[in-house]
């Protein structure tokens, strides 16, 4: 992020004096002798180049930084697929960024697409991700896998991506005031969550047990042993039950994925560098300063305490 905000300042600065020469994979900045090159990595590179509409030098960096970030941290390599919905354009949303044109979702019917916050799902709405965990996993297998979804808005019904055949895998964030999951099983892990706004991870690293996280934080810790892995593609705004769209969700969706089993450093990381991204294009939904808040009232009610004493 400071390397973002670094080069930024320069561009800024130097926009009024030098030229932008773009090529493959580099920016050039030309302000008399001064020449300044931002390289992408590989992996950019491609996304950049199958995307419908080029997008800009500035969100080139976004996602430069996203991609880097996640490779750092060792995520990347774990996902089959990504998609960051909320994007520049509607034509390069739907794009997986981990192998751009292998498991690109579809827009099943009409779904509601807003630029820089992702999809909102309605009656007969939904997002196929054409992605099968049973017959195209590459990391996602039966005990080691994770899948997640960004939600933008507070709605208390509909599942938000997953699939049933066979078994289940899936999340709603809130339906009924709890959350809930299934991680290649035939039962709920549950909690109650009285918004459902946030990042969700659902994550299976053992035959025994299955989690959600939310924000981060584990909030589910659920015994219950995986049977099979759901030979069905995975739909988001709606779970696949068997072909049919169920539990279609109103909500708004800015990010999905699917993958290999994740530890709570890379589920830490993956929630930091979406939002980061989340946040630069005004769709971030994660409060930092109200966990903050959260953190310190117990302190400021003890100082209330104390002072009361002293009086």
């Amino acid at each position: 992020m400071k390397k973002l905000l670094i080069f930024l300042a320069l561009l800024i600065s130097l926009q009024g004096f030098g030229q932008t020469v773009l090529t493959s994979g580099t920016t050039v900045l030309r302000s008399g002798t001064t020449v300044l090159t931002q390289n992408y990595e590989t992996e950019s590179d491609a996304i950049f180049a199958a995307m419908g509409t080029t997008p800009s030098d500035a969100r080139k960096l976004l996602i430069d930084n996203l991609v880097k970030g996640l490779k750092d941290d060792g995520v990347w390599t774990l996902l089959d697929f990504f998609y960051v919905l909320a994007a520049h354009a509607e034509n390069s949303s739907l794009l997986n960024l981990i192998n751009p044109g292998t498991f690109d979702a579809t827009n099943v019917s009409s779904t509601a697409y807003e630029v820089d916050r992702g999809y909102t799902g309605a009656a007969g709405d939904y997002l196929n991700s054409n992605y099968n965990p049973n017959t195209d996993r590459v990391n996602y297998v039966l005990d080691d896998c994770s899948m997640g979804v960004y939600v933008r808005t507070d709605l208390n019904a509909g599942v938000d991506i997953g699939g049933l055949g066979g078994s289940t895998s899936y999340i709603y964030p809130r339906i009924g005031g709890n959350s809930g999951v299934r991680m290649n099983s035939g039962g709920d892990g549950t909690v109650a969550n009285a918004n459902s706004q946030g990042f969700y991870i659902v994550n299976r690293v053992l035959s025994t047990h299955q989690d959600l996280y939310k924000n981060k934080v584990r909030t589910i810790n659920h015994a219950r042993n995986s049977t099979t892995i759901p030979d069905i593609d995975f739909y988001i705004l709606a779970y696949n039950n068997s072909g049919t769209a169920t539990l279609l969700s109103s909500k708004q969706v800015a990010a999905a994925f699917a993958g290999g089993g994740m530890t709570q450093t890379q589920v830490t990381a993956f929630t930091d560098r979406l939002e980061t991204y989340m946040d630069a294009i005004g769709a971030g939904v994660i409060s930092e300063m109200m966990w903050l808040i959260l953190l310190l009232i117990p302190n400021i009610r003890r100082k209330e305490e104390e002072f009361k004493i002293a009086a």
